[in-house]
């Protein structure tokens, strides 16, 4: 099964194409990817209870 990290660079590979750009390596992707935010700080939650989110 793909890692994160797997998935990131295939994305990155078809955004470089898109971008006209060359693609990160594998090695740079699982590098940073444990400094890479994994949710948000802002209070901007997506568990909002039903009566929260009308």
């Amino acid at each position: 099964m793909a890692t994160v990290a797997h998935c990131l660079y295939c994305f990155d590979a078809l955004a470089a194409n898109l971008e006209n750009r060359s693609p990160l390596v594998l090695s740079a992707i699982e590098e940073s990817w444990p400094d890479y935010p994994k949710g948000s700080d802002d209070g901007d939650s997506d568990n909002e209870t039903p009566a929260e989110a009308e």
